[in-house]
């Protein structure tokens, strides 16, 4: 009876401790509960949960990506002149920023595979290589007052709900139906967890963590679109610290860093909770520094609590 309440504990440690963290600052701050800080808190989170969904899926293949915050910043760059100009409809400079981000990312997997370069190295010199190109387009020069019909997707809701939340429900969907149903989606998970085996059971892992390169800088510059719509502006700086957030929520979402393990409802969780708490800590007017502390000891114990669940399960 003790071994599966312990069980059932580690097993759900990431609901448990959101539950826990919500009631803590609700008790300390009866305005944290309240709906418009929900709400708050959703909508910061579906912007993090999406770059989390982006860090996971190069994660599931065994990479990492440190240059998701740079990709964002050149994706937005490229195309800000025609998101100023009103005679052209914004969906047009939505989807070349998306796609620019998935060319950026098929560079990046071409290196890290066809030169063997490992994906720290190789995203570590693209991070500061694409914020390079950014700064040399725009200089400190910021593009703001962007048109309603581009800011509307960062800033409106759909039946009461921010559009931001009905994206990250969508396109969470369409990346847990490709990691669980389709072919590719297993493949990610063989490669990440044995990139030897899954190579000589003949699959092409050099095209399967290209592809993964590629759907998640997508995924991340679409999201710079969303920032840059709620901001109202657009800059060569946005998105400095994003790859490490991303690559935080991953970790506590469960996502090995050695590739093979990890899934979207995790990740989606494990942004909702580092944004609840950080949220929680501004509501308690706690200085910055500390948070950047409680967020690294928030890591330590997720990973601690992920491994004793994989120890539970290959019992």
């Amino acid at each position: 009876m003790k071994e599966r309440i312990v069980d059932a504990v580690l097993k759900n440690a990431l609901l448990l401790l959101l539950i826990a963290g919500v009631l803590i600052f609700a008790l300390f701050n009866p305005g944290y509960l309240t709906v418009s800080n929900m709400t708050v808190i959703m909508k910061q989170a579906s912007l993090l949960g999406l770059l989390g969904i982006a860090q996971m899926t190069i994660m599931l293949t065994g990479n990492i990506d440190l240059s998701i915050g740079s990709t964002i910043a050149l994706s937005t760059i490229l195309w800000c002149g025609m998101i100023k100009n009103t005679d052209i409809p914004s969906a047009v400079p939505m989807i070349l920023i998306t796609l620019s981000g998935a060319g950026l990312g098929c560079l990046t997997g071409l290196i890290t595979t066809k030169l063997n370069i490992p994906p720290f190295i190789t995203t570590f010199a693209t991070n500061y290589a694409y914020r390079g190109i950014a700064w040399l387009l725009v200089g400190s020069t910021i593009i703001y007052n962007l048109p309603p019909s581009f800011r509307f997707i960062g800033t409106d809701d759909f039946l009461g709900v921010p559009i931001t939340i009905w994206l990250l429900v969508i396109i969470g969907a369409i990346i847990l139906v490709l990691l669980k149903k389709t072919t590719l989606g297993r493949r990610m998970y063989f490669t990440g967890s044995n990139r030897k085996a899954a190579r000589y059971s003949g699959i092409h892992t050099d095209r399967i963590i290209i592809t993964a390169y590629m759907i998640g800088n997508a995924i991340a510059a679409f999201t710079g679109v969303l920032y840059a719509a709620r901001l109202n502006a657009a800059e060569a700086s946005i998105g400095a610290n994003f790859s490490l957030d991303s690559i935080a929520v991953c970790l506590i979402g469960g996502c090995a860093i050695t590739g093979g393990k990890g899934g979207v409802w995790g990740t989606v969780i494990g942004a909702i909770i580092v944004t609840a708490i950080k949220n929680g800590m501004n509501y308690a007017q706690v200085s910055s520094e500390l948070q950047t502390l409680v967020l690294g000891v928030l890591i330590v114990i997720a990973v601690f609590f992920n491994q004793q669940v994989d120890k539970i399960q290959r019992k």
